[in-house]
């Protein structure tokens, strides 16, 4: 009993360096984020052995997210294409994320420190974007790398991607990071750490501007206007003063940004998007229950195209997460996604305003919950759900929002025994 109880703690330990070390690769690195991912995944199998027991308190997000993943497997199942579909479907492995950090992570002081490791090295990536990528048009870091596209023909301008393959990818990232740096500002008894959040948070903002990603600008006023309701008037009106007059500083001081503001209010130069919604309509009308197969849209979709005098740039996904998502998946997919959402929003909403709750685990949660609605109405106009890099931090952030507050009794009877042991 007492080798396993030392294995347990040395798991454990594992464990939560893991989750660090997630918290660390996730704003640029995609392979690190997966291999930490990998390693916790190893590390749980091992304490499971140990404990004997799975030991995991229940969720609300557990049934929505596991008819979720049933949806996508029976969409694999009858997919038109299903080798290419089991292929494509295995991407959904990364949902284990959620499951492992919102039994892993408990107390305040360790979620504080993985959220200020995530928004530290954001940050630190955004001075490199800003800087290299937008100014000067270089990507040093990534000089013996295949060559990333910076530069925007249609806008003359470099955009910022950090150290991502799109500028989508990387706006998308910058926009919920934004909302757990805002609530780590707001809760901080630290005069200093304010003033290292303040700085990160402007720079991060920038870096959101200069990748030029339009989706996530929206995405990013629709949680400034949560987060300020919640708070209250006066930081409603604070929040959105700031983000309108930051973009008007941004608007006025560059061609560049002013050129791409301009195209969201111009609907002919979104005819494209518009004529891909439809057409993923028609396709959704033809596979409505099952869909396509995951992976299947690029494959299928120029079916559809044939008759539009559309030049089009674009065939990997619809510009819209949940059409893609119901395209792929049919309603069996579709609808428990909703569900994913529309249960994360309802039990992150009631956690942030429970009474028993501590005050700084609530504006975390404030900010989660933010960051959450921000990637929902980006999804409107972009499949941010298919990037691994957005999806990976997204299953992160809904996580710590949920996450429980005391250990499980498996793990408490393991501590216990240390204690007693020590004593």
């Amino acid at each position: 009993m007492q080798r396993r109880r030392l294995w347990w703690l040395r798991l454990d330990f594992g464990m939560r360096a893991s989750i660090y070390a997630l918290a660390f690769f996730l704003p640029f690195s995609v392979s690190g984020s997966q291999i930490a991912l990998g390693v916790m995944i190893v590390l749980q199998l091992a304490i499971w052995g140990v404990t004997r027991k799975v030991g995991w308190r229940w969720d609300p997000l557990y049934v929505p997210l596991a008819l979720f993943l049933g949806g996508v497997f029976v969409s694999m199942l009858f997919s038109i294409d299903p080798a290419l579909s089991w292929i494509k479907g295995s991407k959904y492995w990364i949902v284990a994320i959620y499951f492992l950090v919102i039994n892993h992570l408990y107390e305040e002081r360790r979620v504080r420190t993985c959220l200020l490791i995530l928004v530290y090295t954001t940050a630190a990536v955004a001075v490199y974007s800003v800087i290299f990528q937008h100014f000067l048009g270089l990507d040093p870091l990534r000089v013996l790398a295949s060559p990333t596209k910076l530069f925007q023909k249609t806008g003359s301008y470099y955009h910022a991607v950090g150290l991502f393959d799109h500028h989508l990818t990387y706006g998308n990232s910058l926009m919920i990071v934004l909302f757990l740096a805002l609530a780590l500002i707001v809760s901080s008894r630290s005069h200093w750490e304010r003033i290292l959040l303040g700085a990160g948070f402007l720079v991060t903002l920038a870096g959101l501007f200069y990748s030029y990603a339009r989706g996530p600008w929206l995405g990013f006023l629709a949680g400034c206007f949560l987060y300020g309701y919640v708070k209250g008037r006066r930081v409603l009106v604070l929040l959105l003063a700031v983000a309108l007059l930051a973009g008007a500083a941004f608007y006025m001081g560059s061609d560049s940004v002013r050129h791409r503001i301009r195209t969201i209010f111009d609907s002919n130069l979104n005819v494209e998007r518009i004529i891909t919604w439809q057409t993923t309509m028609e396709m959704i009308k033809d596979y409505p229950v099952v869909g396509l197969g995951p992976g299947v849209y690029r494959r299928i979709c120029w079916n559809y195209r044939d008759g539009y005098n559309v030049h089009f740039t674009s065939e990997s996904h619809a510009h819209n997460a949940y059409l893609q998502v119901w395209a792929e998946s049919g309603l069996f997919g579709f609808v428990p996604y909703v569900l994913v959402l529309v249960v994360f929003l309802y039990y992150g909403v009631r956690r942030m305003y429970d009474k028993l709750t501590p005050q700084p685990a609530r504006e975390l949660t404030l900010g989660g919950v933010a960051a959450v609605m921000a990637f929902c109405v980006a999804g409107l106009f972009q499949h941010n759900l298919g990037d691994a890099e957005v999806a990976m931090l997204v299953w992160f952030v809904a996580a710590i929002v949920l996450r429980k507050d005391r250990r499980t009794h498996v793990e408490l009877g393991y501590l216990e025994m240390s204690v007693r042991e020590k004593t």
